[in-house]
């Protein structure tokens, strides 16, 4: 065990070089429970990181308050960890490429104290590019679940992504944003958020970067997105050439898909299940079907 006791500044484990092994460690109460910086080719097994802390002075730290923070670093496989409880992000990679993470529990990740930092969650991809994300429980995070932001080529399948609400008030299960191209979503369940999958994040989004930065040529193919308490599926304006097929979208509260682009612009939505969409006239007429 790692116990760093709060104290700010600290980090639990920091990983350097390429091609360590590290496992079966439990880290708790640092600023960063575990960075992996530089290099890369690391194996991350069975590792339980929680309650990592966020330092409140006033300066926004690099990777504060994350449970798991990969920066510049490529080739690395983290498999099988729980990163839990911690106030910023159970999962942050900034500049970070070529990574997998599979059979991973990232939840409860919700600040813990009255200065929370500006923007928690499970997964935050930030300049990072063709990472995949499989097999996760990222449940009952702070204001988003996944949040893929100016980062190309990602997969996230076959992960839960719901109930993004420890903040109190409902966040976006996942979200695509700021010139994010070439991602795909597949076999995904975002259900209970405030709104399930956006590109561009047209309605209540927390982001504050907005919706008119296209995002584009991302795929999202057969995911669940139902009984959220707003919108299911939903791309603002200027995200274009992304293409929607086989996705579920039912019971959402306002919508279940929208498209604020005309006539959905460059958009392909194509054999998706749901009720309601931004046209108001259902699954049979219109660019959304």
């Amino acid at each position: 065990m790692v116990d760093c006791g709060g104290v700010p500044g600290t980090i639990g484990i920091v990983i350097k070089g390429t091609s360590n092994h590290v496992h079966s460690f439990e880290v708790r109460n640092c600023e960063i429970g575990v960075m992996v910086d530089g290099g890369g080719w690391h194996h991350l097994n069975e590792l339980y990181v929680h309650d990592s802390v966020y330092r409140q002075d006033g300066t926004l730290h690099p990777g504060s308050g994350n449970g798991i923070f990969l920066y510049f670093t490529t080739g690395n496989l983290v498999n099988g960890n729980r990163s839990i409880s911690n106030d910023a992000f159970g999962v942050h990679l900034e500049n970070s490429t070529f990574n997998t993470f599979h059979t991973m529990w990232v939840t409860d990740n919700c600040p813990s104290t009255a200065s929370p930092p500006p923007h928690s969650g499970g997964y935050l991809l930030s300049q990072s590019d063709g990472n995949r994300i499989t097999s996760n429980d990222i449940s009952r995070n702070g204001d988003v679940g996944v949040e893929i932001r100016n980062s190309d080529g990602n997969t996230l399948q076959s992960s839960i992504v719901n109930d993004t609400k420890c903040t109190g008030t409902p966040g976006t299960g996942i979200v695509i944003i700021v010139s994010a191209d070439l991602n795909v979503l597949r076999g995904n369940q975002a259900m209970r958020n405030e709104n399930g999958i956006s590109i561009g994040c047209p309605l209540g989004c927390t982001n504050t970067s907005g919706p008119n930065v296209s995002s584009k040529d991302n795929l999202l193919q057969d995911n669940n997105a139902s009984s959220n308490a707003e919108e299911g599926i939903q791309i603002g304006v200027s995200n274009r050439r992304n293409r929607l097929q086989s996705n579920r979208s039912l019971a959402n509260a306002l919508l279940d898909m929208r498209d604020d682009n005309l006539n959905c612009d460059q958009n392909v939505w194509r054999s998706n299940t749901f009720m309601t969409d931004s046209e108001g006239n259902g699954p049979t007429k219109g660019c959304i079907r």
